[in-house]
């Protein structure tokens, strides 16, 4: 059942309901008598407001707290409480309120997320222990605090983010496939990979402007083709989506806000003011690559753009000579390979037997084995491969790949999903933007401070 809480109350409400939402949570949090009990002590009765015993004189919560206080930083301290108490009424004035079932899943999540971690090594595991004189009881216990923490300070605020803030759908998006892949799409994949050795040119070294050359002729050619299609009728926010470099802008119909003179170069500053309301772009150079520009709105001098962008990396130079040379003798050393491959188990036999270490590259052997993050890593590659389908050979940036997809997952990107990645996203700009929100909520309040005791 939900209920509303206050951000003060909210560690000890969560651990009291929590008490036997997972496994772990049957543990004991800490272990106040186990001093007593090792040396055959009897334990005292002791009252609630004690926190420790000193040659068999009490020692009171209050003692501790003026002994805080006269050492510590007072205004940290008053900082710290009033962030409490003013995230706390704000979450009362909207009703937000932190549910049983939203605790218990990032905690539960958590904690599932470092036992398979120490499945995964349990040697290395088993050291953690020893440095940390821990048992597994007492580590997972640890854990649990040190979530419900993170709850207090975060989940309370970002609730209230989720609320009141708009988030930009770029960024919903960008949660969706960092944790379900892009366009929702997760393998189980087995491989045939061959490194390529890259050199790296310096300027004016020999090779170095026919790289540059080579790197931007692929950019603009690729852009020429999207404004083929764009001038034939395509969505322009479709095909920044599908195409677009720009991580920030391509999941808005590539919209980049407001045009800043002098910040992409001197070909834009030349014919962005040129264009009108509604146009769109040819292909325009910048310090960053290639860009085909759609002007959204315009008065006078104020020009909001969107873009479909094709970087050109100018500060990791390849020797694009020696790069071809090796992918020439590599490709014709794979297709020899891949003719004798003529099933699902041929190609696992032959990978086991032929491929390089990929895993040590990519560290794409995750602990359930699904990984996410290979179409992010490789474009769109894989796209339209099925379960048990073996690829073409795939170029990427480390090498030549032939990969079978053993499994796949597709999870849809709809309305429900959407409010899922929307709260997380939430949480994420929650923990990284905490003293921004901490200082509205300051700004906000009359605070008049009593801090002499």
């Amino acid at each position: 059942m939900k209920r509303s809480i206050t951000l003060v109350l909210l560690f000890l409400t969560v651990c009291a309901r929590l008490s036997s939402a997972h496994d772990i949570q049957d543990y004991p949090i800490y272990y106040p008598d186990r001093e007593y009990k090792e040396q055959g002590w009897k334990v005292p009765n002791l009252s609630r407001d004690t926190i420790a015993m000193v040659d068999g004189k009490e020692i009171g919560r209050e003692d501790y707290i003026d002994w805080l206080v006269i050492r510590a930083d007072k205004e940290y301290l008053f900082e710290q409480f009033m962030t409490a108490v003013l995230i706390g009424r704000k979450a009362k004035e909207l009703g937000v309120s932190a549910s049983e079932k939203e605790t218990r899943k990032l905690v539960n999540a958590r904690v599932d997320k470092a036992k398979a971690k120490a499945k995964s090594n349990a040697v290395n595991f088993k050291i953690l222990l020893e440095s940390r004189k821990q048992t597994e009881r007492e580590y997972l216990s640890k854990l649990k605090i040190d979530v419900l923490r993170e709850i207090e300070r975060f989940l309370v605020p970002s609730l209230i983010i989720n609320m009141e803030w708009d988030i930009p759908e770029a960024s919903i998006k960008r949660m969706f496939n960092k944790k379900y892949g892009k366009d929702g799409r997760r393998y189980k994949l087995k491989q045939l990979f061959f490194s390529i050795q890259k050199k790296y040119l310096k300027r004016g070294e020999a090779g170095y402007a026919e790289a540059v050359a080579a790197m931007e002729e692929k950019a603009e050619k690729s852009l020429e083709k999207v404004l083929d299609r764009i001038k034939a009728g395509e969505d322009f926010g479709k095909l920044a989506e599908l195409y677009s470099d720009d991580e920030v802008s391509k999941y808005e119909d590539g919209y980049r806000g407001k045009y800043v003179k002098g910040k992409y170069g001197l070909e834009f500053d030349r014919v962005i003011p040129a264009l009108a309301k509604g146009e769109v772009s040819g292909v325009i150079k910048s310090r960053k690559g290639f860009h085909i520009v759609k002007i959204m709105d315009k008065q006078g001098k104020d020009i909001e753009i969107s873009h479909i962008q094709k970087s050109v990396n100018y500060y990791s130079v390849i020797d694009m000579a020696l790069w071809e040379k090796e992918k020439a003798g590599l490709t014709e050393k794979i297709e020899g390979i891949m003719k004798d491959v003529k099933s699902a188990r041929d190609f696992i036999e032959t990978a086991g037997r032929e491929s390089e270490d990929y895993n040590s590259v990519y560290g794409l052997d995750g602990a359930d084995g699904w990984e996410n993050t290979w179409d992010m890593i490789l474009g769109n590659d894989l796209r339209g491969l099925g379960k048990g389908d073996i690829s073409g050979i795939i170029e990427a940036d480390r090498g030549l790949h032939v990969v079978m997809i053993e499994d796949m997952r597709v999870t849809e990107y709809n309305d429900r999903m959407r409010d899922e990645m929307k709260k997380i996203t939430a949480l994420d700009i929650a923990k990284r933007d905490f003293a921004k929100f901490k200082k509205t909520l300051f700004d906000e309040a009359e605070i008049i401070k009593y801090l002499a005791r």
